[in-house]
């Protein structure tokens, strides 16, 4: 009976251990990606703030839209 409940503690402890190891790797291999900020340019008609990929530029003015570029030569 004693060596029965033996074996069990050490299946229960080989599961909690194997446990962790699957956290811990789990972790690492998310924590080692690394996000890669963009530069954000404003938006001169409404203030937004828009990748510099995505921007409209007219003249050394940034719009961040087609319909915002618009509106802002009307206003001239």
């Amino acid at each position: 009976m004693s060596r029965l409940l033996l074996i069990l503690v050490l299946i229960i402890l080989a599961a909690l251990i194997y446990r962790r190891i699957l956290q811990y790797k789990k972790q690492t291999t998310t924590s080692s990606k690394r996000i890669v900020a963009k530069n954000m340019v404003r938006c001169n008609y409404c203030g937004v703030h828009v990748p510099e990929d995505e921007v409209i530029n007219d003249n050394n003015h940034n719009y961040s839209s087609e319909e915002h570029k618009q509106l802002e030569q009307n206003k001239q």
